[in-house]
Order: C-alpha cells, then sequence, then structure tokens
C-alpha cells in the first residue's frame, strides 16, 4: 500500500461547521448539503486563505453527541490556513504532528470505504506507526459529483512513530 509521511507545523481547518447525525454506510446526505455553501464567492475567500498542505477543500468529522447525548458528527469544510488569517469563518485547530497520507482513486464512497479497510487490515498491523489520538481529515483532489470517473482523495491520519 502506497502512502507518504508529512511532517506538518500547527494548522487550522477554516470554512464551515455543522452538527450532523452520523451515517455508518455510504454518503452522510447533511454532509453532502454542505457543499452548498461553496459558493464561488466562498471558493475564492477560502482559496486566498489556504497557504498550507493540504490545498483544496478538506473534510474532517469529529465524533460528538448533541444535548440529548446522541451521537453525532461535528463535521467541517474548509481549507488549511497557518497563517493565522480566518475572517467571519468557523475554525478548528490542528496542533503539529505527522500525518500518514493514503491515496483512494474511484467511485465514492466506495473506494474511500475500501482505503479505510485496507488501512486497518494491511498497513496498520504492520506500520512502523501508530494513530494518535487527533482527527483524521479528508482532502478532494477534484470537486466531483457521481458522474466523475476515478475522483481523486486523499485520507490524512495523524501517526506517532512506535
Amino acid at each position: 500500500m502506497k502512502y507518504r509521511i508529512v511532517k506538518k507545523r500547527p494548522f487550522s481547518i477554516v470554512g464551515f461547521k455543522k452538527q450532523v447525525p452520523v451515517v455508518t454506510e455510504g454518503t452522510n446526505p447533511e454532509i453532502e448539503a454542505m457543499r452548498e455553501l461553496l459558493t464561488d464567492e466562498v471558493m475564492e475567500n477560502l482559496s486566498n486563505l489556504a497557504d498550507t498542505e493540504p490545498f483544496g477543500i478538506i473534510s474532517v468529522s469529529q465524533a460528538t453527541t448533541n444535548e440529548l447525548d446522541e451521537p453525532m458528527i461535528d463535521h467541517y469544510l474548509g481549507v488549511a490556513v497557518s497563517s493565522g488569517q480566518t475572517k467571519s469563518y468557523d475554525v478548528l485547530s490542528v496542533e503539529r504532528m505527522d500525518w500518514a497520507v493514503f491515496e483512494a482513486v474511484g467511485q465514492f464512497p466506495e473506494s474511500l470505504e475500501s482505503l479505510w479497510h485496507e488501512i486497518f487490515t494491511e498497513w496498520l498491523p504492520n506500520a512502523d506507526y501508530v494513530i494518535n489520538e487527533a482527527i483524521p481529515l479528508l482532502w478532494n483532489a477534484e470537486d466531483y459529483t457521481a458522474d466523475t470517473k476515478n475522483p481523486v482523495c486523499e485520507v490524512w491520519i495523524p501517526v506517532t512513530p512506535k
């Protein structure tokens, strides 16, 4: 399995945050609806803020609960920023750490689900790294739809050497 290790300084995900219900299979309609927030004007604003890898739109899902103690996800959709500039967007701060970066090519969400399976069953048992407590990132190399042929995305997993 092909991967690379990236050492990153602290940065932030700057964009939008929404609490959404957990969906365990297939796409989450509320997360997909968040993409409508990415108008041309917003994309230009976010692109002007983005100043560190991974460049482009990043998705981050963090487990949480709602006021009824039901499992939920805080989902962020934004760009990586190291400068501290955030304008009026939501911000998720990310500490300095190492990342194992894996590429998925193919139809979403099947290619991504398959990649997660390979990471945990093939890579992780033999890796010189362990996954740390931070949350993984999902980066989309291109804007895609259900008709896009072989879309590319990357999974960025926070790791610590064994």
